[in-house]
């Protein structure tokens, strides 16, 4: 078997156990926020000092043009070949997909190798058409009490979470059912400022390590350049849960480099199966600005794409909203943006990736009322949440009635 990496990688990064996946053809694929300081209720306080989130009506073209942009800043020349061009383009005819990418590439008289490929196939099929109410399952232990970041670990029935600010560069293995702490992992870095959000993803493109990201991306006074702790995400191959407290050296870090060297207060965080790091802005005005880059390792600043701001505003209509998490599942083509109050979840057609998901028009669906909520993520056919506080519940939603198709634009 041959394990397909992202074109024009050529970073050493840590390797480590390679849990269970399933294994899809490309042509497949192709057919397929910390502890602050601010509390809900100021934060209509904290809207009103946001500047402008800028514009949202940048066409489709618009789009496609970011995300050439990323490829071509977040990694070397490959010889015309990146993850921009191997990304669908805004228009969603598919010509520029990755298994077009791979096709291009290969010897067409030699065997078809297997390729690794990541997400693996979605049990759920098509996603959720209606979700079921909110059930409580286990609850946390002491030490716990500001969960800011949620991941579905590869071992069944187990969440990967992390406190907030000030807490310490520690990841905690816990079982959804009983709460219960499984294991401790603490990640040798050099400081842990402000981690708000984590997600699971590919470590590369088609690889088949399964790598952790989390983002140490808070900034309330969006000062974080200023003061010289620069925002930045960092990246594990995922361990084994049932190997108990262990300590991580191998950690990958990437330093988020915005647009116009701006600072941004950020409370979540996604990846996208390029193995591209996306982060959602936490500002006033009911709306998010989405920042993206493929991730690579570097001790100077990556540059982030500015892919539009996005409305907030359906997620609790007259009240401000800002978003404290996120999660994207891109099997199923879904991103579900948490706030205080409650949750949208954005359903992209085929096709269409998160640079180009402008004319996505988001859902409310189900949130268990929460002191606050800062976590979520996809996972067994539903999504868990949770909130920051003592003894707080990991709340699960479930499917009443399953998705039969894929949204398409008009």
């Amino acid at each position: 078997m041959t394990i397909k990496s992202h074109p024009g990688s050529d970073e050493t990064r840590p390797k480590g156990r390679a849990p269970a996946i399933a294994f899809l053809t490309a042509a497949a694929l192709a057919a397929v926020v910390g502890c602050d300081g601010d509390t809900p209720e100021s934060d209509a306080d904290a809207s009103s000092s946001t500047s402008d989130v800028g514009d949202v009506g940048d066409d489709a073209a618009g789009a496609g043009d970011a995300a050439s942009d990323v490829g071509a800043d977040a990694q070397p020349d490959t010889g015309g070949l990146d993850v921009a061009d191997a990304t669908p383009d805004a228009s969603g005819d598919g010509s520029d997909t990755v298994a077009d990418a791979i096709d291009d590439t290969t010897d067409p008289d030699a065997a078809a190798p297997d390729v690794v490929e990541w997400p693996p196939p979605d049990p759920y099929g098509l996603g959720c058409a209606e979700y079921a109410e909110p059930v409580a399952r286990g609850s946390l232990p002491d030490g716990l009490t500001e969960i800011s970041g949620l991941a579905m670990a590869s071992t069944p029935g187990v969440l990967w979470m992390h406190n907030d600010s000030g807490a310490g560069p520690t990841l905690f293995a816990v079982d959804i059912d009983s709460g219960a702490l499984l294991a401790t992992v603490t990640l040798t870095v050099e400081f842990a400022w402000d981690w708000e959000d984590m997600a699971a993803g590919p470590c590369e493109f088609g690889d088949a390590d399964r790598c952790l990201y989390v983002g140490d991306v808070g900034d309330n006074a969006e000062a974080r350049t200023a003061i010289g702790v620069p925002s930045r995400i960092h990246r594990i191959v995922e361990p084994d849960p049932g190997a108990g407290d262990q300590t991580i050296d191998a950690v990958d870090t990437m330093i988020l480099g915005y647009p116009e060297g701006a600072d941004y207060n950020v409370e979540s965080v996604v990846v996208d199966q390029y193995a591209r790091v996306y982060v959602l802005t936490k500002q006033g005005g009911d709306a998010f600005q989405l920042f993206g880059a493929l991730f690579r390792a570097s001790d100077t600043a990556v540059a982030m794409s500015d892919y539009g701001t996005f409305d907030l505003s359906p997620m609790l209509p007259g009240s401000s909203t800002r978003a404290t998490a996120a999660d994207f599942d891109p099997v199923l083509g879904r991103l579900i943006v948490r706030g205080w109050t409650g949750m949208l979840e954005y359903v992209l057609p085929d096709g269409i990736d998160l640079p180009a998901m402008q004319d996505v028009r988001p859902a409310q669906v189900p949130f268990a009322a929460e002191p606050q909520g800062e976590a979520v993520v996809y996972g067994d056919g539903g999504y868990y949440q949770v909130s920051e506080g003592a003894g707080s519940t990991i709340y699960f939603v479930g499917c009443d009635v399953p998705a039969t198709e894929r949204p398409v634009l008009p």
